[in-house]
């Protein structure tokens, strides 16, 4: 099997009697259900598995994306399947991968520690990062929406010394804004 990020060969690796494999350098996980029901169970537990110690501090300096930021990625074992993203669980802001035709799951490396944290929260914790998702929710909208106000300004400007292509510009921007509109209903 095939490394979905850094496309090398992923390491065989057992968990008890659960098979996983493992990349070498960006420490990502391709496993199958049962073993992903397992993993969870051992990290709500507290206990990180011994093998993956170095996992935890893959973390750190990890700049957080929402999901439909991310890059695609193809299923490590049907190599022309574009993955599924999925958060981990509704408010835990971490995505998992998984395969539509084997059901395989792939984490990145960093999401396993954070998996870990985010399943042994006490709910104020967990009150306070849905909080702060929906924070980052509006942000992640109103950067988009000053992005694209900038990027009217400048064409606006640079249509200005021509009145008519100005004219063109604002009904092709209009026209656009309608047709955006009916696409959301």
């Amino acid at each position: 099997m095939i490394c979905p990020i850094d496309s090398i060969i992923l390491d065989e690796k057992y968990m008890s009697d659960k098979r996983l494999y493992s990349c070498p350098t960006c420490k990502g996980l391709w496993l199958d259900t049962d073993t992903f029901s397992y993993l969870t169970n051992i990290l709500m537990n507290d206990a990180f598995p011994e093998q993956f110690t170095e996992w935890t501090v893959l973390v750190q300096n990890k700049k957080y994306k929402f999901l439909w930021e991310e890059d695609t990625l193809h299923c490590p074992q049907h190599t022309s399947i574009s993955m599924q993203k999925h958060y981990f669980s509704g408010n835990s802001r971490i995505s998992i991968d998984t395969c539509s035709v084997c059901a395989g799951i792939w984490i990145e490396g960093h999401e396993l520690k954070m998996m870990q944290d985010f399943l042994t929260l006490n709910p104020l914790q967990m009150a306070a990062l849905t909080m702060s998702r929906e924070t980052l929710r509006e942000e992640s909208k109103r950067r988009k929406a000053q992005e694209s106000l900038e990027n009217f300004a400048v064409q606006a400007v640079s249509y200005s010394v021509n009145p008519q292509m100005l004219g063109l510009f604002l009904l092709r921007q209009i026209t656009q804004l309608i047709v955006n509109d009916l696409r959301k209903r």
